[in-house]
């Protein structure tokens, strides 16, 4: 088995990730960041030349702005629309 373990980058005091341990990171493959980039979507990158690198200043970013308030709390209950038996018999009675 091959050690693919990368050493981290730092540039003063920033430090930059590669695709494969961006990927790692986020529990995404390589080819999803990759597709995100070409719409616009996923964290911030850098390039330097060709080499491709996330800061780690901007995955916290992005990981921050994907949170999202479960949905059960964000939204009252939603109705049928239907009339419930019990509903239409309390009408027939009025």
């Amino acid at each position: 088995m091959q050690n693919t373990k990368q050493s981290v980058q730092t540039i003063g005091d920033q430090v930059f990730f590669t695709e494969q341990q961006a990927a790692s990171i986020l529990c995404q493959s390589v080819r999803t960041l990759q597709k995100w980039r070409t719409i616009d979507q996923g964290p911030a990158i850098h390039k330097f030349g060709r080499s491709v690198r996330y800061s780690r200043a901007d995955l916290l970013l992005w990981v921050e702005s994907c949170r999202t308030a479960p949905t059960s709390t964000t939204q009252p209950p939603r109705s049928s629309g239907r009339v419930s038996d019990r509903q239409e018999s309390s009408v027939r009675e009025r």
